[in-house]
Order: C-alpha cells, then sequence, then structure tokens
C-alpha cells in the first residue's frame, strides 16, 4: 500500500482516451520502425532516474515542439503525424509547457499509426 496522501508522479492513459493527434520527430520522409523505438529498445544509454521515459518513446501534442526539436536536426528532420488508436499503447503526459507526452507500445503500431510526415527545415 501507497503512503496517506501519495500522489502519482504521472498518469497513464489508454491512447484511444487521446483526443489530439501526436507528434513524433523522425529521420526520414517515410518512417520505419527503427523511428519508434525508445532508448531502451534501441539499446542506448539513460540515467537510471530516467528508466519510466527511456523505455517509452517521446511526442508531441504540440505540432510546434515538434518541428522546433526536428529545426535542430539531431534527432532527425521529418515530423511524423500518429492518430494512435490501439488500446494496446499507452500514455503520460510528461511536461505540461510543451505538451510532450511519453508513449509506450511497440515500434510496429506506433509505425501503424502514423497518417503523414513532412520535412522541417533544418537550422
Amino acid at each position: 500500500m501507497l503512503r496517506n496522501g501519495a500522489m502519482p508522479a504521472y498518469v497513464i492513459y489508454v491512447s484511444t482516451d487521446l483526443a489530439v493527434p501526436l507528434y513524433r520527430v523522425v529521420g526520414r520522409p517515410d518512417p520505419i520502425e527503427d523511428d519508434f523505438r525508445s532508448y531502451f529498445l534501441a539499446g542506448r544509454r539513460f540515467a537510471p532516474h530516467l528508466y519510466f521515459q527511456a523505455i517509452g518513446v517521446s511526442m508531441f501534442a504540440k505540432k510546434s515542439e515538434a518541428e522546433k526539436l526536428a529545426r535542430g536536426g539531431t534527432l532527425g528532420s521529418y515530423v511524423a503525424t500518429l492518430e494512435i488508436s490501439d488500446q494496446r499503447v499507452h500514455l503520460a503526459l510528461t511536461h505540461e509547457k510543451t505538451a510532450h507526452f511519453t508513449v509506450w507500445g511497440y515500434p510496429q503500431y506506433l509505425l501503424g499509426s502514423v497518417v503523414n510526415c513532412a520535412a522541417t527545415g533544418v537550422g
């Protein structure tokens, strides 16, 4: 049991509860499953205290935030639009100001949710 008055760090939702599309920075105009692998699945390093986020994939509900990140070019210069309706995918709002979501789902489920992908000018 939790201590009395304990507050959750995040609230996790089923993706079908989301009423807006999400946006993901990807490295190519035609995304592949690798574009939707978490740091954990990709074998990338991460700080142990970020495990919860590292097993998920970063996305934004604000297209402008994804575009801003894509213009930097480090993670890719394309923004994929996802309309996720797969109940096997879960998500949590992890940064309210930027509308950043951590999304948990197999890469093939996420790839299947892509409805558009567009280039964003780098630099």
